[in-house]
């Protein structure tokens, strides 16, 4: 049974790390390397600390109450839509 959870959990700390991950890409001005380099540091952190299934299981909680104190705390940059890729960001974006 716990492993069923474990898993669970797995796929679903993926959409709050999403949402952390989005909020930092376009705080950096679209900036991959500061995307992979926060996704990097999330990484190491966890394996830095050894951290258990049950600190994974925590760690997800966390990351579900920072994204949603970004879209609470940042609506305006949540709320713009969606982003057109392929032309330059917006100057009033940021």
């Amino acid at each position: 049974m716990d492993n069923k959870i474990f898993v669970a959990n797995f796929f679903v700390s993926i959409i709050p790390v999403a949402f952390i991950a989005n909020w930092f890409y376009y705080r950096n001005h679209r900036s991959i390397t500061a995307a992979i380099l926060l996704h990097s540091m999330l990484n190491a952190a966890a394996i830095l600390v050894d951290a258990g299934q049950i600190a994974k299981c925590i760690a997800t909680l966390l990351y579900a109450a920072i994204a949603a104190a970004l879209v609470i705390g940042d609506q305006a940059l949540f709320a713009q839509g969606p982003r057109n890729f392929v032309s330059p960001p917006s100057p009033e974006a940021h």
